[in-house]
């Protein structure tokens, strides 16, 4: 019986040694995984922040080149009226310049008629 007795409690202490050993190793293990996830977590966070401060930017950036956009066009269309309105002062001006000439032009051909009486040849 104590053989028996004996043979069981080496057999339990040899089991708790395996179980001790196993748990030792899970443990180790368990700590090591635990890490990583920490770095894993701390890698997330940092790039979510440099995700959040790349859209800002980004965002930043788009709202300036929509403004710019918009100056830019309100240029073009304030350059567009005045070369408009340029372009009709000069119309308007070669149109009271081209009447004015043709006008002229009547009144000279009017003043300048030949008078057939005023030109006499004298032959002797």
């Amino acid at each position: 019986m104590e053989k028996e007795k004996k043979e069981r409690m080496e057999a339990i202490d040899n089991i708790q040694n395996k179980y001790l050993s196993k748990k030792g190793k899970y443990k180790k293990r368990i700590n090591e995984l635990e890490a990583f996830n920490q770095d894993l977590v701390r890698k997330v966070e940092h790039l979510k922040a440099e995700l959040n401060e790349s859209k800002n930017s980004y965002m930043n950036l788009s709202l300036e080149t929509e403004e710019n956009m918009k100056m830019i066009k309100i240029e073009w269309e304030k350059k567009c009226q005045e070369i408009e309105l340029s372009s009709q002062r000069a119309m308007v001006i070669f149109l009271k310049y081209y009447f004015f000439a043709k006008e002229n032009r009547m009144k000279l051909q009017q003043n300048t008629k030949p008078k057939l009486n005023s030109f006499r040849l004298n032959i002797n």
